[in-house]
């Protein structure tokens, strides 16, 4: 209940948001991330180290992508089964068909 009185004042309408002096809201774990690491002094001296800490940044999220996959998915069908709600949904939303030529 919480959340639907909250997202309407995010980025993107979604979390993580991070707000950075009462002015903005920064969504998006990945920027993020890249601003809690420029203005935490945890980025290079310079754009070689800046670069190659990009290269393990983005490396460590293809595998955070891959480990959720293989966690949470058998094949391609969510591991976990829907509510009624959205099975209901998932019916009334049935890809429409283009006609054969």
């Amino acid at each position: 209940e919480e959340w639907l009185t909250v997202k309407p004042d995010t980025p993107w309408g979604t979390v993580p948001v991070l707000e950075i002096d009462n002015k903005m809201k920064l969504g998006e774990s990945t920027a993020i991330s890249r601003f809690v690491a420029k203005n935490g002094g945890m980025m290079g001296k310079n754009a070689v180290q800046n670069s190659q800490i990009n290269a393990v940044f983005e490396i460590v999220t293809e595998i955070r992508e891959k480990l959720t996959t293989v966690l949470y998915y058998k094949g391609d069908k969510p591991a976990k089964k829907k509510d009624a709600k959205d099975q209901k949904k998932g019916k009334e939303e049935k890809p429409q068909q283009t006609p054969e030529e």
